[in-house]
């Protein structure tokens, strides 16, 4: 920062220091929007559905369809045959935050309260409240490594203090419904009112092509054939267009620019 302040001409730093630290300090953030705590899912399914946009609407819905179908029965399966009581994702966090904290120096506050020094950082954990002064407990509500340095202190069981949307029972909850088929039309039980409405087609302008004057294409993709007459009658006034812009020519010298000689036949040309 204060190599900055001297590189800064033109007010960097201070819009820096004025700048709301809620929207850069992660110990300052106010919502839950780190680590895997956000994901790219809309785009993952924009991806997944990139041929599929092109086609109709009910095609596209059927698509839709088959492919959250699929990936419900897939994390299903998985759920169903992990033994684990948390995710594999939450299971790998845990495991990294109690090999971290094995190294830190834990000092009873309360009961539930304890400072935990690593180096020459202290940091205060509420197990009653579930909150570290680092915040990265609070946020993404797996015990980070204060955190589970500080249960341990306090004998207690480290997985009761993970969020329960990170347990295996959870997981299996969330995709225990299944994706049925959408049945044929003639199956459907439509409502009176609904079948009773006159759906028109939208009004389009139509494109008429420049060449045969037909509809539906334009000149660059009509693969209409001229009449032999049209394309002579074509070529002729074009062939006259040539010939008059020729006869309009006039040459002249690129020495003098006067008009009726050139540059070899110049008049005045030295010997």
């Amino acid at each position: 920062m204060r190599n900055l302040s001297i590189a800064s001409e033109n007010g960097a730093y201070k819009k820096l220091l004025d700048a709301d630290p809620t929207r850069s300090a992660r110990c300052k953030s106010t919502v839950s929007r780190y680590e895997f705590m956000t994901s790219n899912y809309a785009e993952c399914l924009n991806g997944r559905l990139r041929y599929a946009r092109r086609l109709p609407v009910c095609t596209l819905l059927e698509c839709v369809r088959t492919l959250v179908g699929q990936w419900f029965y897939d994390r299903r399966r998985y759920a169903l045959a992990r033994t684990h009581v948390l995710t594999e994702t939450a299971a790998t966090k845990v495991l990294a935050s109690v090999e971290d904290g094995q190294t830190m120096n834990v000092q009873a506050i309360s009961a539930t309260k304890f400072k935990v020094t690593y180096g020459m950082k202290h940091y205060t954990v509420d197990l009653m409240g579930r909150k570290c002064s680092y915040q990265k407990f609070n946020l993404g509500l797996i015990p980070c490594s204060h955190a589970t340095a500080a249960i341990s202190k306090a004998n207690k069981h480290i997985y009761s203090y993970v969020w329960r949307y990170y347990t295996t029972e959870n997981l299996r909850e969330m995709y225990s419904r299944e994706m049925t088929t959408i049945a044929h039309p003639d199956d459907w039980d439509v409502p009176l009112e609904v079948s009773s409405r006159v759906v028109l087609t939208p009004h389009n302008p139509s494109i008429v092509c420049s060449r045969c004057q037909q509809t539906g294409h334009n000149r660059a993709t009509c693969t209409q054939h001229i009449p032999i007459s049209q394309s002579s009658q074509t070529g002729s006034c074009n062939d006259n267009e040539r010939s008059s812009s020729r006869a309009r020519r006039t040459h002249r010298s690129s020495i003098c620019r006067q008009p009726g000689h050139t540059r070899p036949t110049y008049p005045n040309r030295p010997a």
